[in-house]
């Protein structure tokens, strides 16, 4: 049964416009680059940030 967790995090990609990326897929690899675990993995949505309006 899959677990999901959604998290609202406040922090920014430092990346080039070009280069950025809206989705993740990440998966945990030891050293010599081999998944480590096939059935834990992560998927990151980047949403654009959108600064807050003052309620004055």
């Amino acid at each position: 049964m899959p677990i999901y967790l959604i998290a609202i995090l406040d922090f920014h990609y430092n990346e080039e416009e070009k280069i950025r990326k809206f989705r993740r897929d990440v998966c945990l690899k030891d050293q010599d680059e081999d998944i480590f675990y096939d059935k834990l993995h992560f998927k990151f949505l980047q949403m654009p940030y959108l600064p807050s309006k003052s309620m004055n």
